[in-house]
């Protein structure tokens, strides 16, 4: 009882206590309303003077296109919230220039629908995150592709440039003495029109002429300089660049048996023979040989195991890609052999396709792969050509030589046939490899697997070919 009576009066006090306070906070704010309304006698006025602000607004808003502005509900209804979010204050101060139709301009409606386009476009802008992101990065990609452009522009305008001085140096010291005799003079007589158009033709002769000897010339000079250069270059191996072999034809075997050896498995041994194709070829490069022609897999190959072969084609399609950077630092060209294409597979195919097309330009070194090859097969295919046009009476049978057989062979890009044939291993036999070419080679047989080579073991090789063999060709 006393718990209750003690609580019921302390809700009670609580309660009076309250209601004293919102008596006197209602007392208060009449107080200061009255206080407002002693001291601001001309509010009504302030309020009217508005209302007619926003009414003489919205009819110069009514007289015009509202298809391209959108106004959000409420704006119309004197809104503050709708009018600032449209980018426009209800103040009159701020657009008085609106209120008064006469004095508006087109300049000023443009600017009008500027601002209202951009201040949304900022609102959207600065609201997505997905924009915030993206805008600085294409902004970066935009800057740096206009850059590069420029960069770009710049570097051919040069090239252009330096081309141009040293055309016009050359047909000015070479080209203008002859041509300047030649020109007829000026006269209006009637036999030096008739005379001029044969004059034109045996100038246009003579400069060709000319131009021809010239070229020659010039190419004849820049084999002497290559030549005075050569023989006073000194290789690793201490030969004179005169005996050093120009083409060297390479059997690269023992791969099958050095991955059995080593790892346990032939496949592994073909992929380090792929790599050191890679660093073969750069030895050669360095010692001054000029081709290289490898027996990479056979015709005869592929009656190998599948899976061997299927292991073999992906090296290929892999090691085509490296060749191929490999190559076109070092300004190789590559050319891919084949006798019997159509049993490769096509990711191979299209790999050696990339591989020859992108080092066509090269003309440091050449290196020959003879894939899916043989030298039997390609005398037979050569054979045939050459039937093909006696049957269709484009040479005579009895026109055929050594000299047009050689044409059709697979090697006739190569200035001459390989010097020097490498067989590794220790296997002593040709193996169907360029049977036509190594008529007259020297043949080298070592005893290791070709993975196995070193630089050391071909700078031998070259020694020996340099020092102890004569190769007197049948004399």
């Amino acid at each position: 009882l006393i718990y209750n009576c003690v609580r019921k009066s302390h809700f009670t006090m609580i309660s009076a206590q309250h209601f004293k306070q919102t008596v006197a906070a209602k007392h208060e704010s009449i107080h200061d309303e009255k206080l407002e309304i002693r001291n601001n006698e001309d509010a009504s006025l302030k309020v009217n003077q508005y209302y007619n602000e926003n009414d003489a607004f919205y009819e110069f808003l009514s007289n015009m296109d509202r298809s391209n502005v959108s106004f959000p509900r409420g704006a119309q209804d004197n809104s503050y919230a709708g009018l600032s979010y449209c980018g426009v204050s209800p103040t009159i101060e701020k657009h008085n220039w609106l209120n008064n139709n006469k004095t508006r301009t087109p300049w000023e409606s443009l600017r009008f629908y500027t601002s209202i386009f951009l201040r949304r476009a900022a609102v959207t802008y600065l609201s997505s995150p997905i924009l915030l992101a993206s805008l600085p990065l294409l902004v970066g990609l935009l800057i740096g592709w206009f850059v590069g452009r420029r960069q770009h522009r710049m570097v051919n305008r040069s090239q252009h440039k330096l081309l141009g001085r040293n055309t016009r140096a050359r047909s000015s010291s070479s080209v203008a003495p002859l041509i300047t005799p030649s020109l007829p003079e000026k006269n209006d007589n009637a036999s030096t029109k008739a005379n001029s158009s044969p004059r034109k033709k045996n100038l246009t002769s003579l400069v060709l002429s000319f131009l021809k000897e010239q070229s020659t010339h010039d190419d004849s000079n820049r084999n002497k300089i290559l030549q005075e250069e050569s023989e006073e270059t000194i290789y690793e191996s201490g030969v004179h660049p005169s005996k050093v072999p120009r083409h060297i034809a390479v059997i690269m075997d023992g791969n099958r048996r050095y991955g059995k050896k080593r790892y346990g498995f032939a496949t592994r041994g073909h992929w380090d023979g792929s790599k050191k194709l890679v660093d073969f070829a750069q030895w050669c490069q360095s010692e001054g040989i000029q081709i290289l022609s490898v027996y990479a897999f056979s015709t005869e190959n592929w009656n190998r195991d599948p899976s061997e072969v299927i292991a073999l084609m992906k090296i290929f399609a892999k090691y085509c890609e490296e060749i191929r950077v490999q190559a076109l630092k070092r300004g190789i060209r590559v050319r891919v052999l084949s006798t019997e294409t159509h049993q490769i597979p096509n990711d191979v195919k299209l790999g050696i396709k990339k591989l020859t097309e992108d080092t066509a330009h090269c003309d440091s070194f050449i290196m020959n792969i003879c894939l899916s090859y043989g030298g039997r097969g390609e005398i037979l295919n050569a054979c045939k050509s050459i039937v093909a046009d006696v049957e269709q009476k484009k040479i005579r049978a009895r026109d055929v030589t050594e000299a047009e057989i050689g044409k059709r062979m697979l090697t006739s890009h190569c200035d001459v046939d390989p010097d020097l044939v490498i067989r590794t291993s220790g296997e002593m036999r040709i193996s169907n490899f360029l049977l036509w070419q190594i008529a007259y080679s020297e043949i080298y047989f070592l005893d290791m697997q070709w993975p196995e080579i070193t630089k050391k073991d071909l700078m031998q090789v070259i020694q020996n070919y340099a020092q102890e063999r004569q190769r007197r060709y049948g004399k």
